[in-house]
């Protein structure tokens, strides 16, 4: 399952809530690759040709 992370900022300091997320994730065995906006934009635009 690819999944992405969020933060719902409404300023900057709001970004610092992408921890919890990638807690989570960790705990769910989530590894980089499993994240698709931890990627290259390289990497995203690859996945996007792969998939669509």
């Amino acid at each position: 399952v690819k999944m992405t992370f969020g933060t719902d900022a409404h300023s900057c300091d709001g970004m610092n809530n992408m921890t919890f997320g990638v807690s989570v994730a960790r705990r769910g065995w989530a590894e980089a690759g499993d994240i698709i906006n931890s990627r290259t934009l390289e990497e995203f635009e690859k996945l996007l040709k792969e998939r669509w």
